[in-house]
């Protein structure tokens, strides 16, 4: 058995995944993130605290959804990860293309130090809430 939740109220946004993430959920959970995505989410954490399994074509959906994050400038981040689900993601060596963490307050604190910065910002622009974050500048060639 397979359920999901969406936390719209918190940014970024996040998607709890409940049960089995193989083949038979793959395609739900798909329409999920394409419905994020086009609604403009680049950085979209996933809770697998209550998953059980993660088949490979639960891996090749994450892989998939994280390179459409990418091509756009954003990220796909996982916490809650079991023993065993994160064993699945070292074996096929996707939890180097991933920022994995334990807890949701581990993972954004790992984010912002990466990015070098502590909080994101956030302004009014012609009525419309911008939440950004400022990356540091990089250096050229």
């Amino acid at each position: 058995m397979f359920e999901y939740s969406t936390d719209e109220k918190n940014r970024p946004k996040s998607l709890a995944l409940r049960g089995r993430v193989d083949a038979l959920s793959s395609a739900e959970i798909q329409k999920v993130f394409d419905r994020l995505i086009q609604a403009g989410e680049r950085m979209i954490l996933v809770d697998f605290a209550e998953v059980n399994y993660v088949s490979s074509a639960g891996l090749r959906l994450f892989l998939l959804v994280q390179k459409q994050l990418t091509s756009v400038g954003g990220e796909l981040l996982l916490f809650g990860l079991a023993s065993q689900t994160l064993e699945v993601f070292r074996i096929s060596g996707l939890d180097k293309l991933f920022h994995i963490a334990s807890t949701r307050d581990e993972l954004m604190s790992s984010v912002h130090e990466k990015a070098g910065h502590s909080e994101a910002t956030a302004t009014n622009v012609g009525g419309i809430a911008v939440e950004y974050i400022r990356l540091p500048g990089r250096k050229g060639p």
